[in-house]
């Protein structure tokens, strides 16, 4: 929770880049993907926390972080947390989520994992997998690619092409659970939100 005291806005420049807090359940897949995007870098900056909690406390960690910096000078522009369901309670799961929208956080969510949202670039999924079911038609369909290995580093490289096809996939799924709580909502992934706003950020 130290000051980022090189990511402090510079005046001058030609632009003054948004700084982006992610914080992430995943040490290496989450960030591997995001941290990848064209602008990052340039028009805004991503900062990534990976405390290796999840639901509420990883919440409750990115709120932490954000007063510790906020306090040493370091505002951040948008807070995100990245998280899956996994085997955590659906009680568990909507309180992080209702925690985080009390306070401004956003959140990039997946139920049943993140690997949804990367299955979602080929083919529209409404089966209720599990973490195991998602990896294996990945790697079935990414074959020829080299076949699909959790934390693997190009995967937003590989994923590009076809990723406004995930996009419409993922709001698909938004539509058709629109009136259940996220806990209800299987599968889901509101991953799309935060890709939307990379993609805004880097225009």
């Amino acid at each position: 929770m130290n000051c980022f005291n090189k990511f402090k806005r510079k005046v001058g420049r030609r632009l003054l880049r948004k700084i982006i807090l992610v914080v992430s359940e995943g040490s290496k897949t989450e960030p591997n993907y995001f941290l990848s995007f064209d602008g990052n870098g340039e028009t805004y900056r991503l900062v990534f926390e990976k405390p290796r909690y999840g639901t509420d406390r990883l919440v409750q960690h990115a709120i932490d972080v954000v007063k510790a910096n906020k306090k040493n000078g370091l505002n951040y522009d948008q807070v995100w947390c990245v998280f899956d369901k996994d085997d955590f309670s659906k009680q568990q799961f909507n309180r992080a989520i209702k925690l985080a929208e009390s306070r401004g956080i956003k959140c990039a969510y997946s139920n049943e994992s993140f690997e949804l949202w990367f299955l979602l670039h080929f083919k529209f999924n409404q089966a209720a997998w599990t973490r195991d079911d998602y990896e294996k038609e990945l790697k079935k369909i990414l074959k020829r690619h080299g076949g699909y290995e959790k934390n693997r580093s190009d995967m937003y490289e590989l994923l590009n092409s076809t990723q406004v096809q995930a996009i419409r996939n993922a709001k698909k799924l938004d539509r058709i659970y629109k009136n259940k709580l996220p806990a209800d909502k299987n599968p889901y992934t509101s991953v799309y939100k935060l890709v939307e706003t990379l993609n805004k950020l880097s225009r």
